[in-house]
């Protein structure tokens, strides 16, 4: 389960070896930088839309990203492939597809309303952690 401690606070990415070089020599190390960056974030299974919000942002402001961005950008939660992981261990732990594991998880979060009834229904129970984030950001939500 991904977190953040303290505030995520981005800006783009820049330079301070720029000197006298040509601006091709300049937009070539960009474009490593540029590649080099989102390469990392597919690797950490974090949306590249995370370095288009970066890019957006001159490097003497900045920005600080609210819950809402750090659930789109995958900054925070469970990382997609861990999901998917524990998706298929879960389903074959109670011996139904994944598509019912599905199924049934959605049933628990569009029928209950108390969330200590929610976190315990199966098979939300055997995944804590994704509904202890999915219930987090529903109860920030309703404030």
């Amino acid at each position: 389960m991904r977190d953040v401690v303290g505030a995520a606070i981005i800006h783009r990415p820049y330079s301070t070896m720029i000197g006298n070089r040509e601006y091709k020599d300049v937009a070539s190390e960009r474009n490593l930088m540029i590649k080099t960056i989102k390469a990392y974030l597919r690797d950490m299974n974090v949306s590249e839309l995370l370095f288009e919000a970066m890019d957006a942002i001159p490097p003497e402001r900045s920005e600080q990203l609210a819950n809402d961005k750090l659930i789109q950008y995958r900054i925070v939660g469970p990382d997609p492939v861990y999901a998917e992981k524990m998706d298929s261990a879960c389903a074959a732990e109670l011996g139904i597809s994944r598509t019912d594991v599905i199924s049934k998880r959605s049933q628990c979060l569009n029928s209950s309303t108390d969330s200590v009834d929610y976190l315990l229904c199966e098979p939300c129970k055997n995944w804590k952690p994704q509904f202890n984030m999915m219930l987090k950001t529903d109860l920030q939500s309703q404030k």
